[in-house]
């Protein structure tokens, strides 16, 4: 009985112990002013770009696209500013996952 009720604890522990894995992943982030007196912040997670999301005004986006949408300041060209600098913004969040 007392090796029945030493392996259920043990098999407790183990699946608690798993299902916690990813819960404190590293996260890396990098604040970029676009416009005037307007932020967005990239934020990542892992090296991929799947792990990256932009966060403008408490939204967070998936896509450098979805947030210059957001933003909404300026024209077709300078949404392609933007969308550049957000790039750029989400490769400095990543570079730590690079080394």
């Amino acid at each position: 009985m007392k090796k029945h009720l030493y392996l259920f604890c043990l098999l407790a522990f183990s699946i608690g112990t798993l299902s916690s894995c990813g819960e404190d992943d590293e996260e890396t982030c990098d604040e970029l002013e676009v416009c005037t007196n307007e932020s967005v912040t990239s934020c990542c997670t892992c090296a991929d770009d799947a792990c990256c999301t932009y966060t403008y005004e408490g939204v967070e986006y998936a896509t450098a696209d979805e947030a210059a949408d957001a933003i909404g300041c300026g024209g077709t060209a300078e949404k392609a500013d933007i969308i550049d600098r957000l790039n750029e913004s989400r490769s400095r969040s990543k570079a730590s996952f690079n080394n």
